[in-house]
């Protein structure tokens, strides 16, 4: 794995149990990344999470990773292409009108993804948030319904 040249979108890690007994002195950096670490996070996710810079996380996860503490977690990487975002934005313009672009702008930038590139994975929890800036609980319902049922499995 190399981190450096990796995109933090393809790194995830899980924390590991450790079986010997020596002892381990962690700095704050390395507490927060390690809380907040989670399989299921890419590490840009986790970076907007902790408010750490690239530069920081990926030192803090050279050191936890030499200390044992976490892991590489080895993802197939299955990405939703800019269909699915068109999709979700003509809906969202449905439902919200002509500031749907601006939401969905800042949701997609609070999440670190791209139009382009939105994990599987994290397609769901993209949804739900643009859902909740929808006040019409109906049309909220039908907009999360919809698009929940068109991400592949």
């Amino acid at each position: 794995m190399d981190m450096i040249s990796s995109s933090l979108h393809n790194l995830f890690f899980r924390k590991t149990i450790r079986t010997n007994t020596i002892d381990v002195v962690l700095n704050s950096d390395m507490i927060r990344l390690l809380v907040a670490i989670d399989e299921n996070k890419d590490m840009a996710e986790v970076s907007a999470e902790t408010g750490m810079g690239a530069t920081l996380l990926r030192s803090t996860l050279l050191k936890l990773l030499e200390l044992g503490l976490i892991e590489n977690v080895v993802k197939s990487g299955r990405y939703l292409d800019i269909t699915f975002f068109n999709i979700m934005s003509k809906n969202l313009i449905h439902a919200l009108g002509p500031f749907a672009e601006y939401v969905l702008e800042d949701i997609m930038a609070d999440m670190s993804l791209s139009p382009d590139n939105i994990p599987v994975h994290r397609a769901a929890d993209l949804i739900g948030r643009v859902g909740q800036q929808i006040p019409d609980h109906e049309a909220r319902i039908r907009f999360e319904d919809f698009l929940l049922k068109i991400i592949p499995a």
